[in-house]
Formats: structure tokens, sequence, C-alpha cells
């Protein structure tokens, strides 16, 4: 018979706990308790950056594609990045741009895809496209050199664009292009771009 490791006992008026022999006071569990309501009430998990340190290993490289973990050398990159994701964050909540992301084939919202912390996002050292991601519906994304060349509003819509291959937007129409216009990036908006930034081989840019 196993019993709760969580016991809870009056001592002088006042509600103690016991794991196992050690006696803890109510507020000790108080900052564990606003961390965890605080963590899901603000989506505080989200994508993922493919860092050095992160440990994650991205697709073998594909073609043109690679998906390579920012190190030391890319620092300027991994800088732009954190910027870009910075901003997109901002724009959680918009019911615009959220109603647009519903509409794609994989149904979630802009929200649900920046939540997702199964998404990884890598560095292709391309400088003839902007992005790739390993498959529609994938979770695998990497941002093209010729996306930071261009800058930080660059990345993010390009970033943006591929959000919506995550969910589903294929790689024939503009369906993931227009979720730019959606989500505050008119002004990196390419009204000529048909599924791909530029072109692609054979994973969806």
């Amino acid at each position: 018979m196993h019993s709760n490791p969580l016991k809870a006992f009056p001592k002088k008026g006042l509600k103690f706990y016991a794991i196992g022999r050690i006696i803890f006071p109510p507020i000790f569990f108080a900052p564990i308790l606003l961390l965890s309501t605080f963590v899901f009430s603000k989506g505080i998990f989200f994508m993922k950056i493919n860092t050095a340190a992160a440990g994650h290993t991205g697709p073998v490289k594909n073609g043109d594609a690679e998906w390579l973990a920012y190190d030391g050398k890319l620092d300027k990159q991994l800088k732009m990045l954190e910027r870009a994701m910075e901003r997109l964050k901002t724009v959680k909540g918009w019911k615009a741009c959220n109603e647009c992301f519903s509409k794609l084939p994989g149904g979630r919202t802009f929200d649900d895809v920046f939540n997702d912390d199964s998404v990884w996002i890598s560095y292709c050292p391309l400088k003839t496209t902007y992005a790739f991601t390993n498959v529609v519906g994938g979770k695998e994304i990497t941002i093209c050199q010729q996306a930071f060349d261009w800058g930080v509003w660059t990345v993010g819509g390009t970033l943006l664009h591929e959000m919506g291959h995550v969910n589903g937007a294929p790689a024939d129409t503009h369906a993931a292009e227009g979720t730019l216009l959606c989500c505050g990036y008119a002004k990196v908006h390419d009204p000529n771009i048909i599924g791909v930034r530029d072109g692609e081989f054979p994973t969806y840019a």
C-alpha cells in the first residue's frame, strides 16, 4: 500500500506539509505555484533555437538546405534571430493573425505555433534563398544567411513564413507568405512569392 508522499497536518492553527520526514510551511510552495501559473498563462515555452549548447541534431543536409547549430562564429546571426523572435512575440494575441493562421491546413493559431517548443530553428549559410522547413507540417526550420543579410525585419518575416509551413501551408500557394499581411509584417511581404521564398530543394522555403 502506497501513501501520498505529500501530507498536510495542522500545527498551532496553521497547516503544514510533510514530504517524507521533512516539514514545510505553506509559504514554501508559493514560489512553485506562482512560477507554474506564470508559465502556463504567459506561454513561456516557445519555439527553440538550435544553439551549440542545446544538444539538438537537425536534419541531414538536403541539397542546399542545411540545419546547423548557432555556434560562437554565428553570434551576430543568433542575436538577430533572438531580436526577431522578441518582435514576433509581441504579435501573440493578435486576433487577425491568429485567425489567419487558423485557416491554414494545420488549423493552429499563430500563438499555438509560436508556443510549440518542439519546433527548432537552425542556421543555413546559403545566400541565395531565405529559409527552409524540412517538410510541410514539419518541425525543423532553418533561416538562411540571405535573410540575415537583409536584417531583423526580414528574419522575422521569413520565420513567420516558415511558421506557416509548419502549420500546413502548401508550397504551391501564397498562403505561407500571406500570413505576413495578417501579422504586422506587410513591409517585408513579397506578393510574388508562391509557396517558396526564392527557391527550394526539395524542402519548403
